[in-house]
């Protein structure tokens, strides 16, 4: 087997990780299972499975915006403090 290494000057997170690993995929670059998952130590797979229940949900439309969701607390509060 053929193989390339390319050094990197700084540790990805998570989300580089996977978006690096979805370009090569989506440009034919085929990339072996190192054997060892970095972050499977991290996250479950019923973690890995509500991310991409979350992602789908969002790419529907059926997400709500942080700052959306902060405004909905900042209202509840002063209605409590009244």
């Amino acid at each position: 087997m053929n193989m390339n290494v390319i050094p990197l000057k700084k540790n990805l997170s998570f989300l580089q990780y996977q978006a690096i690993i979805k370009f090569l995929n989506d440009i034919g670059v085929e990339v072996a299972d190192s054997g060892t998952d970095p972050y499977a130590d991290i996250l479950t797979q019923e973690d890995i499975e509500a991310i991409m229940l979350s992602r789908e949900q969002i790419q529907k439309g059926l997400g709500i915006k942080n700052e959306d969701v902060f405004n909905e607390i900042e209202e509840k509060r002063r209605r409590s403090w009244k």
